[in-house]
């Protein structure tokens, strides 16, 4: 399964990086595994998010070992992440 995170491009959390749960359509559900859990995703319509392209491997590969996901594999992901684009 690939995995795809998301970058908010309007609302109160602009700007703040989700992972992408599933699709329906045009809506997605974003969760972080802080707030936004798996039992309480963020539905936000695709025109409210911009998936993020460059993800780096290493990421990825630690979500694709965490099988079934969980809130703490995501939250971890997602922090890795975040600190990746603080380090450039």
């Amino acid at each position: 399964m690939n995995y795809e995170f998301a970058k908010s491009l309007s609302g109160h959390d602009k700007g703040k990086i989700y992972l992408i749960w599933k699709k329906e359509g045009r809506l997605a559900y974003l969760v972080d595994g802080t707030v936004r859990t798996m039992a309480s995703p963020k539905k936000k319509n695709e025109k409210h998010y911009q998936i993020v392209k460059h993800i780096p491997e290493d990421i990825t590969e630690r979500l694709k070992e965490k099988q079934p996901l969980t809130d703490d594999s995501i939250r971890r992901a997602v922090r890795a992440y975040e600190q990746t684009l603080n380090h450039k």
